[in-house]
């Protein structure tokens, strides 16, 4: 049952990080032509979706799974690469989306 439950949490965290994404494209794409204070605003469900997906992937796959349960050493199942994947295309998006936001 313990199992189930962790499995479920992790895919109510990557769905979480979906919607949250999601709302932040949305939200940028409504605030596009706005001013930029009101653009920056905007940001925040990214924010939130690149909060979640660190602590999905990083916390989730590769401190607790790579780590605690030793997901490195499998031969069958190793997502370490597919979670630092994910993780780095987030912060480069979280680094892309951070930059300020000045009047043209």
């Amino acid at each position: 049952m313990l199992w189930r439950i962790a499995f479920w949490l992790i895919v109510a965290g990557e769905g979480l990080t979906t919607v949250l994404f999601m709302l932040g494209t949305f939200e940028l794409f409504r605030a596009r032509k706005s001013k930029a204070p009101d653009f920056h605003r905007a940001k925040r469900f990214v924010f939130a979706g690149a909060a979640c997906g660190f602590l999905v992937w990083f916390i989730g796959f590769l401190a607790v799974g790579g780590e605690w349960f030793a997901m490195w050493q499998s031969q069958v199942w190793n997502g370490q690469q597919a979670a630092f994947r994910i993780l780095a295309s987030i912060l480069l998006v979280l680094i892309f989306v951070n930059q300020p936001d000045a009047e043209l």
